[in-house]
């Protein structure tokens, strides 16, 4: 197993419904091992409900934040 040097940490402010396309994105065009932390900001219920089936399916990690 190769050990993974990389955190991609992703942090949308406005704009959910680019979420899909941007993991998508991520996971398409990202060749070397990573870790991936997905930091959900209060984004609506629909939006987190996809975020928390995706996290368990790909197996990143999802932080929620208030702020």
């Amino acid at each position: 197993m190769t050990e993974k040097k990389v955190t991609i940490i992703v942090s949308p402010r406005e704009q959910f419904g680019m979420a899909r396309r941007s993991l998508e994105s991520i996971y398409q065009h990202t060749s070397i091992p990573f870790d991936l932390v997905y930091v959900d900001t209060r984004s609506p219920r629909s939006h987190r409900r996809w975020l928390e089936r995706e996290s368990k399916d790909r197996g990143f990690k999802l932080l929620y934040s208030q702020s």
